[in-house]
Formats: structure tokens, sequence, C-alpha cells
């Protein structure tokens, strides 16, 4: 409960929605294909299977090395 209760008072109002949402949209190329795209989580420290972080979960994914 908590959890959603931060979230809805910490969500973003419409002006910052849109300034997130224009500089998405210059980020990205107008032609981008979904389907051709992958994603790699953010929190990649913990996400990941075989880190070393001592009180977290084991991980969820298999992420490529970031070399």
């Amino acid at each position: 409960m908590l959890a959603a209760t931060l979230a809805y008072y910490l969500r973003p109002n419409p002006y910052i929605r849109e300034q997130i949402d224009k500089q998405l949209r210059k980020s990205l190329p107008a032609d981008i294909d979904p389907d051709r795209t992958i994603g790699v989580p953010i929190r990649r420290s913990d996400k990941c299977y075989g880190h070393t972080l001592e009180g977290s979960a084991r991980g969820e994914l298999d992420c490529p090395a970031l070399e």
C-alpha cells in the first residue's frame, strides 16, 4: 500500500509528463521499429544473474557484458 501511495503522490504532473515525452521523442528515430529493439535493465546490478550484492535476490535475467 505504501508503494502505491508513493507512486501516486510522486507521479509526474502533466507539464513534466509532456517534457519527458518531448525528450523521448527527440531521442528516438521517427521510424523506430519496436520489433527490432532490445531492453536493458536500468538497475543492472541486481537484476542480472551473477551479481554479488549482499542482501539482494540472486537476479532475474541473463545480461550481456557492458564492456
